[in-house]
């Protein structure tokens, strides 16, 4: 936790318990979500602080303008990853040309989708898979797919988070 560098600084602190969300279906990633709980207290300054989460059923538009923090690659289509958290300033994309992209997958109805503001599209890294996504501070989804090398021509996809605010809520007492 609190450190921009990975495997560098900040601290490490066991997870106790998690909670995955009882309708989570790997086939999908449908409810693609988990609460933790930390094996110890933590706290907060610096690096170190609690996210805001978006209200149990807001509705996020398409074309609205997100940032996604994670550890992927930043190269589009390379092989070279990034030990530094970065910052990637995208764009929501609407579920149905999110869905015509993913023939072969299925876009759930509790899930965003998320592209570069020109591609529409962004090329999906394994360590993408659970990046926050917010909108002004506040955090409206968790990455669970995407396509690799694809020329950022597909969307990533996640869970959106206002589909499961009071699940989060009343799982995190």
């Amino acid at each position: 936790l609190g450190s921009d560098i990975r495997n560098e600084g900040g601290l490490i602190v066991n997870v106790l318990l998690a909670n995955n969300h009882h309708s989570f279906d790997p086939t999908n990633m449908a409810s693609d979500i988990s609460v933790v709980r930390l094996s110890s207290a933590v706290t907060l300054g610096g690096n170190i602080q609690q996210a805001s989460v978006i209200l149990q059923g807001v509705y996020v538009p398409p074309r609205l303008s997100v940032d996604l923090i994670g550890w992927g690659n930043t190269p589009q289509g390379g092989a070279v990853t990034d030990d530094n958290l970065y910052g990637l300033s995208l764009t929501t994309v609407d579920r149905y040309t999110c869905r015509s992209k993913y023939e072969d997958r299925e876009v759930t109805n509790t899930m965003l989708c998320f592209g570069l503001p020109r591609e529409g599209g962004r090329d999906f890294f394994t360590r993408d898979v659970g990046a926050p996504v917010f909108y002004q501070n506040a955090l409206i989804s968790l990455i669970s797919f995407g396509e690799s090398d694809a020329n950022n021509e597909y969307p990533l996809a996640g869970t959106g988070i206002s589909d499961y605010t009071n699940w989060i809520i009343e799982n995190s007492a």
